[in-house]
Parts: structure tokens; C-alpha cells; sequence
């Protein structure tokens, strides 16, 4: 939540590192373009592309060290009505 008074380029320069989405870019925006799988509605990617980009495969690093099941089952809880 921004304080009272901030600029966006005060929030920018009190954040201590980008967002995923910025840090990312390319990667996602790779994935992306390769994606032809369905994508649940509100989604950029497939749940097969989010995997990738979590999980990392296909040249992508991983972002988390867990087991795959784990990003697997909290990507279904998003994807469907039991996140709301």
C-alpha cells in the first residue's frame, strides 16, 4: 500500500527490487508467445506456461526450490473457484 504523499517515482525508488513482472519480462513474454495451451479466464499464461516459469524448464531457472506437485496444486486453486 503506497504512504500518503509518495510520487510514483518516490515508490519507485522506496521499492527494494522490481516486480516479477518487470524483473521477468522476457522470459514471460517468451513464454507467452510459445503458450497454445488454454489459459483459464484472466490468465496471460496457460497453467502448462505458469509451471515453466515457476518450476523452470526449457532454459528458464526456477524461481522456487519445492516440489513441482506444490506449484501444481496452488495454480489449480487459483485457476478454479476454490481461490475466491
Amino acid at each position: 500500500m503506497a504512504k500518503a504523499g509518495l510520487t510514483a517515482k518516490g515508490l519507485e525508488a522506496a521499492r527494494q527490487r522490481p516486480p516479477a513482472e518487470v524483473v521477468y519480462a522476457d522470459e514471460l513474454a517468451r513464454l507467452r508467445a510459445d503458450d497454445t495451451a488454454p489459459r483459464p479466464p484472466g490468465w496471460h499464461l496457460s497453467l502448462q506456461a505458469v509451471k515453466r516459469f515457476i518450476c523452470g524448464d526449457g532454459g528458464a531457472e526456477a524461481k522456487v526450490v519445492c516440489a513441482p506437485a506444490l506449484v501444481e496444486r496452488a495454480m489449480v486453486t487459483l485457476a478454479t473457484s476454490r481461490a475466491r
